[in-house]
């Protein structure tokens, strides 16, 4: 499919966008599917995607929808396996998620998002090094990661809430680096940061200030990367009967909070839709 092609397709809102809601999705009729698609300030382009999902469960019903505080719970209500684990540190479980504060302004060196992502970290590693390998290559696809949440909308829905450009889309905040064996969190500040928030929670401090970090992202504005990346629950929902009710050509679009479009085409969110759970990161197309 040409770019020019794709630039004269009209957007077809979709009517759940008659809410408002700041995550907007639509459909556009393009006909031949292929890659997915950017569209910045020269048009439509094709880019590799990569597709995971962070746990985003247990969280308490007046909480702010952002990964910025630890949401363990313990007792009765202590959810996944991560939760039910004990620690060395005390004789209780850890109850907390690693990923939690992923978009809460805890830097590592200068100009450093540290993130963890256990999507990542399940992915057989030859597969994570070249899809970091493809980060500092020109001739590649440029990347966009994109965090699906899977657990506020029911098991029919899903949302693309965070997505995060890489170097050749962004040169502002951009993924720099996917590396399972980065280690644990040894950046200045972060560790007592994460440990104060998750001991007044009654989560374990020392195990939060051990959290690993598997994705790093650049950060070169001012602006907090917690909105410019999106943020838990910025994505409208999109139901999995809007997605088998479209037509073969279509393709779903999301706007982007640092700017620009995404086309996903029928087929891929078919596909990423089938499951609430999977092993390994989805990318498209594959390496």
């Amino acid at each position: 499919m040409s770019k020019d092609r794709a630039n004269r397709q009209p957007f077809h809102p979709h009517p759940n966008n008659e809410l408002g809601h700041e995550g907007r999705w639509e459909t556009i009729e393009m006909g031949d599917d292929g890659h997915p698609l950017y569209k910045g300030e020269h048009g439509w382009q094709p880019i590799r995607l990569v597709i995971s999902r962070w746990k985003t469960s247990n969280k308490p019903k007046n909480s702010a929808c952002n990964w910025d505080v630890f949401h363990g719970v313990s007792g009765s209500r202590k959810g996944t396996q991560y939760f039910r684990s004990f620690c060395v540190h005390r004789p209780a479980s850890r109850t907390l998620h690693q990923e939690e504060m992923n978009l809460h302004p805890c830097r590592g060196r200068q100009g450093e998002i540290l993130m963890h992502d256990p999507v990542i970290q399940s992915t057989n590693l030859n597969r994570v090094i070249a899809l970091d390998n493809s980060l500092s290559e020109p001739n590649e696809l440029p990347v966009i990661h994109v965090v699906m949440n899977v657990d506020d909308h029911g098991s029919l829905a899903r949302s693309l809430d965070v997505f995060i450009k890489d170097y050749k889309l962004d040169q502002t905040n951009y993924l720099s680096r996917y590396d399972p064996n980065y280690g644990l969190f040894d950046a200045h500040m972060a560790s007592s940061m994460r440990a104060g928030f998750a001991t007044g929670e009654g989560a374990c401090g020392r195990c939060a200030a051990e959290g690993e970090v598997n994705m790093i992202v650049i950060d070169r504005q001012t602006t907090f990367f917690g909105n410019y990346f999106g943020r838990r629950g910025y994505g409208f929902p999109v139901p999995q009967i809007a997605v088998s009710g479209a037509s073969p050509a279509s393709w779903f679009a999301f706007d982007i909070p640092s700017g620009g479009r995404l086309a996903i085409p029928k087929r891929i969110m078919e596909e990423i839709m089938a499951y609430r759970r999977w092993r390994g990161v989805k990318i498209y197309p594959n390496i």
